[in-house]
Protein backbone atom coordinates (compact mmCIF):
# COMPACT_ATOMS: atom_id res chain seq x y z
CA UNK A 1 0.00 0.00 0.00
CA UNK A 2 1.30 3.21 -0.92
CA UNK A 3 2.19 5.74 1.87
CA UNK A 4 0.39 9.24 1.65
CA UNK A 5 2.05 12.14 2.34
CA UNK A 6 1.40 14.18 5.32
CA UNK A 7 0.77 17.87 5.83
CA UNK A 8 0.29 19.54 8.83
CA UNK A 9 -1.74 23.11 9.47
CA UNK A 10 -1.26 25.19 12.39
CA UNK A 11 -3.21 28.56 13.10
CA UNK A 12 -2.96 30.65 16.37
CA UNK A 13 -5.43 33.81 17.47
CA UNK A 14 -2.65 35.67 20.09
CA UNK A 15 -1.20 38.44 19.11
CA UNK A 16 2.09 37.58 17.30
CA UNK A 17 3.70 40.56 16.73
CA UNK A 18 4.93 42.30 13.66
CA UNK A 19 7.44 40.79 11.17
CA UNK A 20 9.97 43.31 11.97
CA UNK A 21 8.79 43.55 15.62
CA UNK A 22 7.87 40.77 17.99
CA UNK A 23 8.73 39.77 21.98
CA UNK A 24 10.42 37.01 23.36
CA UNK A 25 6.97 35.35 24.02
CA UNK A 26 5.62 35.73 20.59
CA UNK A 27 8.80 34.26 19.22
CA UNK A 28 8.02 31.47 21.41
CA UNK A 29 4.37 31.15 20.11
CA UNK A 30 5.79 31.04 16.78
CA UNK A 31 8.20 27.93 17.67
CA UNK A 32 5.29 26.48 18.98
CA UNK A 33 3.21 27.10 15.58
CA UNK A 34 6.35 25.20 13.80
CA UNK A 35 6.47 22.25 16.01
CA UNK A 36 2.77 21.65 15.24
CA UNK A 37 3.87 21.17 12.01
CA UNK A 38 7.47 19.06 12.52
CA UNK A 39 5.78 16.76 14.98
CA UNK A 40 2.91 15.30 12.63
CA UNK A 41 4.41 15.16 9.12
CA UNK A 42 8.25 14.27 10.62
CA UNK A 43 8.16 12.88 14.33
CA UNK A 44 9.40 15.99 15.20
CA UNK A 45 12.88 18.39 14.47
CA UNK A 46 14.97 14.85 15.77
CA UNK A 47 13.80 13.70 12.03
CA UNK A 48 15.05 16.33 9.88
CA UNK A 49 17.95 17.45 11.09
CA UNK A 50 20.97 15.35 12.82
CA UNK A 51 24.06 16.22 15.12
CA UNK A 52 26.84 17.67 13.03
CA UNK A 53 24.07 17.94 9.83
CA UNK A 54 25.01 21.21 7.68
CA UNK A 55 21.71 22.92 7.16
CA UNK A 56 20.58 24.93 4.54
CA UNK A 57 17.55 27.21 4.98
CA UNK A 58 15.99 28.48 1.68
CA UNK A 59 14.56 31.81 2.13
CA UNK A 60 12.69 34.79 0.19
CA UNK A 61 14.37 37.73 0.01
CA UNK A 62 12.68 38.71 -3.68
CA UNK A 63 13.33 42.41 -3.23
CA UNK A 64 14.91 44.42 -0.72
CA UNK A 65 12.10 46.10 1.50
CA UNK A 66 11.67 46.48 4.98
CA UNK A 67 10.14 43.51 7.38
CA UNK A 68 6.70 44.89 8.23
CA UNK A 69 5.78 45.47 4.38
CA UNK A 70 5.17 41.18 4.20
CA UNK A 71 6.64 40.64 0.75
CA UNK A 72 9.72 38.50 2.08
CA UNK A 73 10.91 35.70 4.83
CA UNK A 74 9.28 37.01 7.58
CA UNK A 75 12.26 37.01 10.59
CA UNK A 76 9.46 35.69 13.12
CA UNK A 77 9.77 32.86 10.87
CA UNK A 78 13.15 32.55 10.40
CA UNK A 79 14.25 33.51 13.85
CA UNK A 80 11.93 30.22 15.27
CA UNK A 81 13.00 27.87 12.52
CA UNK A 82 16.82 28.43 13.33
CA UNK A 83 16.12 27.91 16.82
CA UNK A 84 13.91 24.92 16.42
CA UNK A 85 17.04 23.51 14.28
CA UNK A 86 20.03 24.58 16.49
CA UNK A 87 18.09 22.61 19.39
CA UNK A 88 19.58 19.41 17.08
CA UNK A 89 22.87 20.50 17.42
CA UNK A 90 24.03 20.50 13.74
CA UNK A 91 27.19 21.68 12.78
CA UNK A 92 26.49 24.19 10.59
CA UNK A 93 23.41 26.94 9.85
CA UNK A 94 23.01 29.05 6.32
CA UNK A 95 20.23 31.16 5.05
CA UNK A 96 20.43 30.81 1.00
CA UNK A 97 18.72 33.06 -1.88
CA UNK A 98 19.67 35.14 -4.58
CA UNK A 99 17.56 38.00 -5.14
CA UNK A 100 15.47 38.40 -8.44
CA UNK A 101 15.82 41.24 -10.44
CA UNK A 102 19.36 41.65 -10.51
CA UNK A 103 19.50 42.64 -6.74
CA UNK A 104 22.55 42.65 -4.45
CA UNK A 105 21.34 39.87 -1.96
CA UNK A 106 23.49 40.62 0.97
CA UNK A 107 21.98 44.21 1.00
CA UNK A 108 18.40 42.73 0.37
CA UNK A 109 19.51 40.49 3.66
CA UNK A 110 19.84 43.69 5.66
CA UNK A 111 16.82 45.75 4.98
CA UNK A 112 14.42 42.82 4.89
CA UNK A 113 15.51 42.12 8.68
CA UNK A 114 17.45 38.58 7.97
CA UNK A 115 20.66 39.91 8.91
CA UNK A 116 19.72 40.72 12.35
CA UNK A 117 18.41 37.57 12.81
CA UNK A 118 21.61 36.22 11.69
CA UNK A 119 23.46 37.98 14.19
CA UNK A 120 20.85 37.22 17.64
CA UNK A 121 21.06 33.22 16.62
CA UNK A 122 24.57 32.72 14.85
CA UNK A 123 23.38 31.65 11.66
CA UNK A 124 25.31 32.21 8.73
CA UNK A 125 24.14 34.51 5.28
CA UNK A 126 24.60 32.78 2.45
CA UNK A 127 23.70 35.19 -0.72
CA UNK A 128 24.38 33.07 -3.77
CA UNK A 129 25.78 34.98 -6.21
CA UNK A 130 29.23 34.68 -3.69
CA UNK A 131 29.15 31.37 -3.81
CA UNK A 132 30.41 28.48 -6.30
CA UNK A 133 27.65 27.05 -8.45
CA UNK A 134 28.41 23.48 -10.27
CA UNK A 135 26.16 22.30 -13.16
CA UNK A 136 23.64 19.24 -12.42
CA UNK A 137 22.70 17.17 -15.08
CA UNK A 138 19.33 15.16 -15.33
CA UNK A 139 20.21 12.11 -17.79
CA UNK A 140 16.99 12.17 -19.09
CA UNK A 141 15.76 14.01 -22.39
CA UNK A 142 13.71 16.45 -20.69
CA UNK A 143 13.37 20.25 -21.02
CA UNK A 144 15.69 21.97 -18.93
CA UNK A 145 17.76 19.35 -17.79
CA UNK A 146 20.97 21.16 -17.25
CA UNK A 147 21.66 23.81 -15.00
CA UNK A 148 23.83 25.59 -12.45
CA UNK A 149 22.81 24.96 -8.78
CA UNK A 150 24.55 26.97 -6.10
CA UNK A 151 27.57 24.49 -3.88
CA UNK A 152 25.76 25.40 -0.43
CA UNK A 153 22.95 23.73 -1.34
CA UNK A 154 24.25 20.42 -2.67
CA UNK A 155 26.83 20.56 -0.11
CA UNK A 156 24.01 20.48 2.50
CA UNK A 157 23.06 17.44 4.56
CA UNK A 158 19.50 19.23 5.31
CA UNK A 159 17.98 21.54 2.82
CA UNK A 160 14.91 23.42 5.04
CA UNK A 161 12.40 25.34 2.33
CA UNK A 162 11.38 28.79 3.88
CA UNK A 163 8.34 29.67 1.00
CA UNK A 164 6.62 33.06 1.56
CA UNK A 165 2.78 32.26 0.97
CA UNK A 166 1.96 34.86 -2.01
CA UNK A 167 0.20 34.51 -5.72
CA UNK A 168 2.44 34.20 -9.01
CA UNK A 169 1.76 35.87 -12.47
CA UNK A 170 2.95 31.88 -14.13
CA UNK A 171 2.35 29.84 -11.39
CA UNK A 172 -0.85 31.07 -9.79
CA UNK A 173 0.72 30.33 -6.25
CA UNK A 174 4.61 31.04 -4.85
CA UNK A 175 4.80 28.21 -2.28
CA UNK A 176 7.43 25.19 -1.85
CA UNK A 177 8.32 24.58 -5.62
CA UNK A 178 8.66 28.13 -6.86
CA UNK A 179 11.04 28.69 -3.88
CA UNK A 180 13.80 26.67 -5.97
CA UNK A 181 14.15 29.42 -9.01
CA UNK A 182 15.82 31.71 -6.12
CA UNK A 183 18.78 28.94 -6.46
CA UNK A 184 19.56 30.80 -9.96
CA UNK A 185 22.77 32.47 -10.36
CA UNK A 186 22.02 35.19 -11.81
CA UNK A 187 19.47 37.54 -13.63
CA UNK A 188 19.97 36.25 -16.55
CA UNK A 189 19.19 33.13 -15.94
CA UNK A 190 16.33 33.91 -13.91
CA UNK A 191 15.37 36.26 -16.87
CA UNK A 192 15.52 33.19 -19.45
CA UNK A 193 13.82 31.26 -17.26
CA UNK A 194 10.74 32.93 -16.17
CA UNK A 195 8.14 32.61 -18.78
CA UNK A 196 5.11 30.44 -19.17
CA UNK A 197 7.16 27.58 -19.09
CA UNK A 198 8.50 27.99 -15.84
CA UNK A 199 6.57 24.95 -14.15
CA UNK A 200 9.26 22.62 -16.22
CA UNK A 201 12.10 24.92 -14.60
CA UNK A 202 10.85 24.57 -10.95
CA UNK A 203 10.44 20.92 -10.70
CA UNK A 204 14.14 20.20 -11.65
CA UNK A 205 15.23 22.98 -9.55
CA UNK A 206 13.35 21.58 -6.91
CA UNK A 207 15.15 18.00 -7.62
CA UNK A 208 18.62 19.29 -7.67
CA UNK A 209 18.02 21.05 -4.33
CA UNK A 210 16.76 17.22 -2.59
CA UNK A 211 15.01 19.03 -0.13
CA UNK A 212 13.62 17.41 3.38
CA UNK A 213 11.32 19.41 4.63
CA UNK A 214 9.10 22.68 3.89
CA UNK A 215 7.46 24.73 6.21
CA UNK A 216 5.27 27.72 4.81
CA UNK A 217 5.90 31.69 6.08
CA UNK A 218 2.45 32.66 5.87
CA UNK A 219 2.08 34.97 9.03
CA UNK A 220 1.29 37.60 6.84
CA UNK A 221 0.21 36.48 3.51
CA UNK A 222 0.03 38.21 -0.18
CA UNK A 223 -2.70 37.78 -2.51
CA UNK A 224 -3.39 40.18 -5.46
CA UNK A 225 0.20 40.19 -7.61
CA UNK A 226 1.76 39.69 -4.63
CA UNK A 227 4.87 41.64 -3.56
CA UNK A 228 4.38 44.18 -6.78
CA UNK A 229 0.71 44.79 -5.72
CA UNK A 230 0.18 48.54 -5.57
CA UNK A 231 -3.10 47.77 -3.18
CA UNK A 232 -2.57 47.65 0.44
CA UNK A 233 -5.26 45.45 0.93
CA UNK A 234 -3.82 42.48 -0.78
CA UNK A 235 -1.49 42.19 2.26
CA UNK A 236 -3.51 39.56 4.63
CA UNK A 237 -1.78 40.69 8.02
CA UNK A 238 -2.05 38.38 10.87
CA UNK A 239 -3.28 35.52 8.56
CA UNK A 240 -0.95 33.74 11.50
CA UNK A 241 -1.78 30.26 9.55
CA UNK A 242 1.14 28.16 8.54
CA UNK A 243 1.45 24.96 6.83
CA UNK A 244 4.00 22.61 5.46
CA UNK A 245 5.48 19.00 5.17
CA UNK A 246 8.37 16.76 3.41
CA UNK A 247 6.68 16.90 -0.29
CA UNK A 248 6.94 20.26 -2.12
CA UNK A 249 4.15 19.12 -4.17
CA UNK A 250 1.72 18.35 -1.69
CA UNK A 251 2.85 21.48 0.53
CA UNK A 252 1.93 23.37 -1.91
CA UNK A 253 -1.49 22.43 -2.84
CA UNK A 254 -2.66 22.32 0.79
CA UNK A 255 -1.93 26.28 0.78
CA UNK A 256 -3.75 27.10 -1.79
CA UNK A 257 -6.93 25.32 -0.69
Amino acid sequence: MDKKTKIAIAHSDADLGKPGEYTRQQLDLVKQMIREIADPTMGGMKNIVGRGDKVLIKINTVIPIVPNAGFTTDPRMLEALIELVQEQNPGRIQNGERCAMGADTRQAMDLCGITTVAERTGAELCPFEHVPFDMYRIDRPISFNEFPVPRPVRDADVYIGLPKMKVHVHTTFTGAMKLQFGNLPDYDWMVRCHRDDIYQKIVNLTRAANPKWFVMDSLYACQGNGPFSPYSEDLIRDFNTICGGPDPVASTRSARR
